[in-house]
């Protein structure tokens, strides 16, 4: 048991996809500290859309989705632009936005 994300089969699936796997160094709070930061401000911001929309909570798997898509295609102030431009070099075809404006109303018509 364990060991699962450091094999060398795990290293070379996220190779495929072109992933940088990065693992933090263990018993280091300031690293743990900023990821859970991160998974909070996500499950909060999360929370907030689906209460927000009225939105039942078996839909919680898209929401966290919608959100997570959302957050990274927001402009950043720290690098001018949003982490998907930067990161895909390419603006999203669709704004997500408007993703979730469609998606938020057919679940109200529901």
């Amino acid at each position: 048991m364990g060991g699962e994300y450091t094999s060398s089969k795990f290293y070379k699936l996220l190779a495929l996809d072109g992933t940088i796997h990065q693992i933090s160094c263990t018993d280091t709070p300031t690293q743990n500290r900023v990821a859970e930061r991160k998974h909070r401000h996500n499950v909060e911001t999360a929370h907030s859309l689906l209460l927000s929309a009225f939105v039942p909570s078996e839909f919680w798997e898209e929401d966290i989705l919608i959100t997570v898509s959302l957050i990274n295609t927001i402009i950043s102030s720290h690098i001018s632009s949003s982490l998907f431009k930067k990161l895909c070099r390419y603006a999203p075809i669709i704004p997500l936005l408007v993703f979730l404006v469609v998606l938020v109303s057919l679940v109200v018509l529901v």
